[in-house]
């Protein structure tokens, strides 16, 4: 297995196709600069060891959705376009900064079967055969957070809807697959602000 990282301490607006660190799966940069992030490497690891078919993995401490990481019972589903999660959201419990190839283990074995995964008290982590999938899947998750504590603030009585529902809604989102048709327009619209994305 080989997967590639940025370095640690770019800027995300720094992070280019070209100054990406390769390394394979004890960490060891194939190419590169050898200051990989190390939490970094045991999370996205643990996810490509395990389940080779999910080749893209994103991993982010979205603001607008962090809160949810530190409540017991997780996402809550409210609105529709939260409904393509419905039951594709797993969790992992919190065992300090990701520096241990241990934690792999868990990791992998929390997300399987699901395409997003809550680390309690850390952050996000979603994954996809493409890079739009994964993106998409991670654009929804920090939706539905943020919409759910949105909700929660008002203290106003929620009306969750019924749960079969919820079930039909997110088997008729299996024909609008998560990343089919937004990527392509996230890409045009990154093609116009900045091509060089691609160096």
């Amino acid at each position: 297995m080989q997967c590639k990282m940025h370095k640690f301490g770019l800027l995300y607006n720094e992070v280019t196709a070209s100054n990406l660190i390769k390394v394979d799966e004890n960490g060891n940069v194939l190419s590169g600069p050898r200051d990989v992030n190390t939490a970094g490497f045991v999370i996205h690891s643990a996810i490509h060891l395990a389940h080779p078919d999910m080749k893209v993995v994103f991993h982010a401490h979205a603001p607008a959705g962090l809160a949810v990481t530190a409540l017991k019972n997780g996402v809550d589903y409210l609105v529709q376009d939260t409904s393509m999660l419905y039951g594709d959201i797993g969790y992992h419990d919190w065992e300090g900064l990701s520096l241990t190839l241990e934690e792999r283990d868990a990791l992998a074995r929390n997300i399987e079967g699901k395409s997003c995964l809550i680390m309690r008290n850390h952050g996000f982590l979603t994954v996809g055969e493409t890079a739009g999938e994964a993106f998409m899947n991670m654009y929804y998750l920090i939706r539905a957070c943020k919409v759910m504590i949105e909700a929660y603030s008002t203290s106003l009585p929620l009306d969750k809807g019924p749960e079969e529902i919820w079930k039909l809604s997110r088997r008729q989102y299996a024909d609008f697959p998560p990343g089919k048709y937004e990527w392509p327009g996230l890409l045009r619209l990154l093609e116009q602000i900045d091509p060089s994305y691609k160096n």
